[in-house]
């Protein structure tokens, strides 16, 4: 008698098309086998909020991998001296051995990987994601 009810319920097959769907797929695995070994790095795009932030843009962000230790610095532009100046503040302190970015124009540049080669520093380039 309730299974008759639910399969004629309008109001439950909505709410059944209303779930949002969920691809499955295969993702790629990225192992750190040590601390400093991989890190990650992107930038944050806040120039909405840049006038509650005094005129800070960006937020360069750098995760370890295997400690899950994240450093945030707030930038004005994504120039690569302004990225380069960044990144060498953090690596006078400590250095992975690998850096993974995705190929945005703040660390494709000739002057971030010209640093990245002189401290050497393996560079693993990820293509960008856009969301359409």
């Amino acid at each position: 008698m309730i299974e008759n009810w639910v399969a004629s319920s309008e109001s439950l097959r909505t709410i059944a098309l209303d779930k949002p769907v969920r691809y499955k797929f295969q993702r790629r695995k990225t192992v750190a086998y040590g601390i400093n070994e991989l890190w990650q790095s992107d930038l944050l795009d806040m120039q909405k909020l840049s006038r509650y932030n005094k005129g800070y843009r960006y937020i360069l962000t750098i995760i370890d991998l295997m400690s899950r230790y994240l450093r945030t610095f707030p930038i004005r532009d994504k120039k690569s001296s302004t990225i380069k100046q960044v990144l060498q503040k953090v690596f006078k302190k400590v250095k992975p051995q690998n850096f993974q970015t995705d190929k945005g124009t703040g660390f494709y540049n000739k002057i971030v990987r010209a640093m990245l080669k002189r401290y050497k520093i393996i560079t693993i380039l990820q293509k960008a994601k856009r969301n359409a």
